[in-house]
């Protein structure tokens, strides 16, 4: 069964950028620019290295601050989603617990006690009851708060590919938590549907300049 935890909590830590592209080359008649936009996360160069093309896909990169996007074609096509390194687990402990050694991802107070999600190491540590252990994927496109429709369609490709996930929305990005066993296709998943997002504007693109007139 699906499950959809909404967290609104800011995360305390950065992603890492294990990123490799599951992309196939671009068709040879679109633009340069346009081959800029859609390029491959792995191929984005640091801030400040790019040139007139690759600028465009600097911009929403991993630590850069852009500004939010709210559209969901956009969204969709530029969610870059990575996987941040070990196994993380949701765990419950009372609220007048000391959470600072846990050193949580994220937090959540609720009248059966306060849910914490940490390092799965730090929780064995504290001896902890663990009630998920999962798989720490970070969509880094820089999503508006009041964007409508990301969760739904992410969610929609996980519960079809049979994967659970427990979201988490911070300041900047959507944070998705899918069960440890499921993380590779969970990810999988996520850039291929980046990928159809992708294609579906490149094809919507080509189709605008063969139908519309040259002046």
């Amino acid at each position: 069964m699906f499950a959809s935890t909404c967290f609104r909590r800011g995360s305390t830590r950065t992603s890492s950028a294990r990123v490799r592209s599951p992309f196939s080359p671009l068709p040879a008649y679109l633009s340069p620019t346009l081959i800029a936009w859609f390029a491959p996360c792995s191929e984005i160069k640091p801030f400040g290295q790019a040139d007139s093309c690759t600028a465009i896909r600097t911009a929403p990169t991993f630590g850069c601050m852009s500004p939010s996007v709210s559209a969901l074609p956009a969204l969709l096509r530029s969610m870059h989603p990575v996987t941040n390194d070990g196994v993380y687990v949701f765990a419950s402990v009372p609220l007048d617990f000391n959470v600072g050694s846990l050193m949580p991802v994220a937090t959540i107070r609720e009248q059966e006690g306060l849910t914490v999600i940490v390092e799965e190491e730090r929780a064995r540590k504290a001896n902890l009851t663990v009630l998920f252990r999962a798989v720490w994927i970070t969509l880094n496109v820089h999503s508006d708060l009041q964007s409508v429709g990301l969760t739904a369609a992410f969610a929609s490709a996980l519960a079809q590919a049979n994967i659970s996930c427990n979201v988490l929305a911070g300041a900047f990005h959507d944070h998705l938590f899918v069960p440890a066993e499921s993380g590779e296709r969970a990810l999988a998943t996520l850039r291929d549907l980046q990928a159809r997002s992708q294609l579906s504007a490149v094809a919507e693109a080509a189709n605008y300049n063969v139908t519309t007139p040259k002046s």
